[in-house]
């Protein structure tokens, strides 16, 4: 149906501009690529249509153009890039936020290694943030983990090893055992989205279990019960800091400890405890204490922690500015735990799942 400066196709309305602009024809559109050549700003606004015809499988447009210029729209290709409504945030589209009952009652699944496919694995990582893989050969580690996109170098290397280590000079290598409160691994570092590896060489301890908390249920329910503090932690920016005597680095990082999107919805939660640097005006730091201790209860709360053990072979994947990681206290005269960890740019995965996921007969 043609309107003045809009189409509506099956319901859906596409702008004469929109439709110009994403015009699918070799000269504007590079076809192995994916990438537009057309520049918009070379033409008037708004294009006129001299004919527009709809078919079953496509959508046909003559623009008043000199030459005439015609545009040819498969009808699925327009309906996957609808924007009538306005399409919601992708990242919250697919989300299961989870706390300890809501896992009790859908147990989340495991994945073998020798057997499970990329889709498998991801689609739980990005629905509930987390997925573990069983039966990882240590020596397949890093050819498993690095075909999911480059490895993320950081000051420790493309991995470091988290064992117990005499004068640690991060209280995650101690040697005496300590638990770990939940926290997000590198927030003092600037703006990393991160997909994270955590694997299982040797837990032979008594105690040293595992325990995530999903930082976006944790979110949700205190931005409902406590909406003042919510925004507090959301509008403030904190300085989290790292000051490393084996590698050589003093790394400050501020962000608020929960980040907005457009939208004002949580896109990433930064919580690192022993990193966190308390760079606050005076007026500020009453409050802002409220606020962080009030979250740090909810984090601390087991009604929101999922927690496993790790057996050698184990392999916990994580959204590591979602999901927030922690450990029990262990006997470290008990046994050895041996773990490892490195990570990947979250765009690599989210990448991959993207492209996989496009319909190759109606291209991206």
């Amino acid at each position: 149906m043609m309107n003045e400066g809009y189409v509506t196709v099956h319901g859906k309305r596409f702008h004469y501009t929109w439709l110009r602009d994403h015009c699918l024809c070799p000269a504007c559109y590079h076809p192995n690529s994916s990438q537009k050549i057309y520049d918009v700003s070379l033409s008037p606004l708004p294009p006129e249509p001299t004919s527009v015809e709809e078919g079953a499988e496509e959508l046909r447009i003559l623009w008043k153009e000199a030459p005439p210029h015609e545009s040819v729209f498969p009808i699925g290709w327009l309906l996957s890039h609808s924007y009538d409504p306005v399409p919601g945030p992708e990242h919250q589209s697919a989300l299961t936020m989870w706390d300890h009952p809501w896992l009790e009652a859908h147990p989340p699944e495991h994945f073998d290694a020798s057997s499970t496919s990329f889709e498998s694995w991801t689609r739980q990582l990005t629905t509930l943030g987390f997925a573990i893989i069983r039966r990882l050969a240590p020596e397949d580690l890093h050819h498993w983990f690095g075909a999911i996109g480059p490895v993320h170098t950081t000051e420790y290397g493309d991995s470091s090893r988290v064992k117990p280590t005499p004068a640690a000079k991060d209280l995650a290598f101690s040697d005496a055992g300590d638990s770990l409160l939940p926290h997000t691994d590198g927030s003092y570092r600037y703006g990393e989205r991160l997909l994270q590896f955590l694997y299982a060489h040797e837990n032979t301890t008594v105690g040293g279990d595992s325990i995530l908390v999903d930082g976006f249920r944790v979110a949700r329910d205190f931005r409902l019960h406590h909406p003042n503090e919510f925004q507090v932690l959301a509008r403030t920016p904190i300085r989290f800091r790292q000051y490393d005597k084996q590698t050589g680095y003093l790394f400050k990082h501020t962000t608020p400890i929960l980040v907005l999107d457009g939208p004002g919805e949580v896109e990433a939660v930064y919580y690192s405890p022993k990193n966190i640097d308390w760079q606050l005006p005076f007026d500020q730091v009453a409050g802002y204490y409220q606020a962080y201790s009030l979250f740090s209860q909810y984090l601390n709360d087991p009604a929101y922690q999922h927690r496993f053990r790790m057996e050698s072979g184990d392999c916990l994947l994580l959204q590591n500015f979602r999901v927030l990681h922690s450990r029990s206290q262990y006997d470290p005269s008990s046994g050895y735990r041996d773990f490892e960890t490195g990570y990947v740019d979250w765009s690599y995965v989210a990448g991959r799942v993207e492209y996989r996921s496009i319909d190759s007969q109606e291209g991206p």
